[in-house]
């Protein structure tokens, strides 16, 4: 994987020079000024590095590279600066907006060595966060897998919620959607404790027994400060804590935290938690969705047109099968619950079948406890061809 470099100068004859330097060296774009590079940032596809003039009419490079910062925060930051601009460019330095500085006239092997060092930075900083989110993730999902066999009542509902959440994120563009997914996968964990009645009660919209309601009540933050201790699952912590907190102020934690002051995987888990329970009791998205629109007090006006636009292109709106025990595969979605015969959960509607669930079922059928026929939702060209894949 190559890394890209960005040069910024407002004096076309340097770009021109630079060009000559690093053709056939270094993958590498200009901009003829600061406002056309920051035309070129993009947070889906990153520069390495941007070396950045200090000295540019409108927009300095100090003011440019602390935007670099706010668009990229992973770009390494070099500045080049004559001796006239030195005061600002150590100020720029200390204040953390530029990881290097070089002085004008900078010698060409100088310049390069800078930039491959840089790169170097880039891709440990970003590998390592790739690896770490890696290995998080799939330990969450190892966890909620084993989670949703002793807890179904609880965890069943996570791949659905998942799936509603990321289409969510997905339609507002969030830039911190790998938060949003793990935190759609856990924001169970403090429910662990309370009783099936009163998880039934809440899957239902229904008030929770009242010898149970200080349980319930703390059921977020019990969650809380299960996952603030872990590294990087700070915000996921956050998100998990507000997921009963309305846009209003109301709600879960009880605190003056109101509106855009809510973490917005939260605001978005929170549309999806009853987009989701509205949907088992309605059984239509449309309907659903509309059900929500009538508490619009309740959820952040632009989630909500996240939304709609989602359902509109058909969210939830996937067919059913009838499937037996052999052609049960790992990743398809059950459409209703599976029961024992006494009408204990054993896996709930909208999960998403692993291998461990599946061999669970497999025992249960062995022994006759349960039907061997299963509802599933109807996979689309692309899911069928990823079942395939998995098989």
């Amino acid at each position: 994987m190559t890394y890209r470099v960005l040069f910024v100068d407002d004096n076309q004859k340097v770009l021109n020079s630079i060009a000559r330097q690093f053709d056939g060296v270094l993958d590498y774009q200009t901009a003829n000024g600061p406002h056309e590079a920051m035309e070129l940032l993009d947070p889906e596809n990153p520069f390495a590095v941007v070396v950045s003039d200090m000295r540019m009419p409108k927009m300095n490079g100090a003011e440019l590279l602390t935007h670099v910062r706010k668009v990229t925060p992973d770009t390494v930051r070099i500045m080049l600066s004559g001796y006239a601009d030195l005061q600002a460019t150590i100020q720029a330095v200390n204040e953390g907006n530029i990881a290097r500085f070089l002085s004008k006239p900078c010698p060409r092997e100088l310049l390069e060595r800078a930039i491959r060092e840089g790169l170097d930075h880039y891709q440990l900083v970003t590998g390592q966060r790739e690896l770490l989110e890696g290995t998080l993730q799939g330990s969450v999902t190892v966890l909620c897998a084993i989670l949703s066999l002793v807890h179904p009542l609880a965890f069943g509902r996570v791949s659905q919620v998942q799936r509603i959440a990321l289409a969510i994120g997905d339609q507002m563009q969030l830039e911190s959607i790998w938060d949003l997914k793990i935190a759609s996968m856990l924001f169970p964990l403090g429910c662990v404790s309370l009783s099936e009645r009163a998880l039934e009660c809440m899957l239902e919209g229904k008030p929770v027994p009242d010898e149970e309601r200080g349980a319930y009540e703390q059921h977020p933050s019990v969650a809380r400060a299960m996952l603030q201790e872990i590294p990087r699952l700070e915000n996921v912590a956050a998100i998990v804590a507000y997921q009963e907190k309305c846009f209003d102020g109301s709600g879960l934690p009880n605190d003056d935290i109101a509106g855009a002051d809510i973490p917005i995987g939260a605001r978005v888990l929170k549309a999806a938690l009853h987009f989701e329970i509205a949907l088992k009791q309605l059984s239509d998205p449309a309907a659903a969705l509309a059900k929500l629109q009538t508490q619009s007090e309740l959820y952040d006006p632009d989630v909500l047109e996240a939304l709609h636009q989602q359902v509109e292109s058909g969210l939830c709106q996937s067919a059913r099968r009838t499937v037996s025990l052999e052609e049960l595969r790992p990743g398809m979605v059950l459409a209703a619950d599976v029961r024992l015969e006494g009408g204990k959960l054993v896996v709930a509607s909208g999960q998403k079948l692993t291998d461990s669930i599946r061999r669970n079922l497999e025992t249960f059928c062995e022994f006759g406890q349960i039907a061997s026929s299963f509802e599933v939702e109807a996979a689309s060209g692309a899911e069928r061809s990823e079942l395939e894949a998995i098989c």
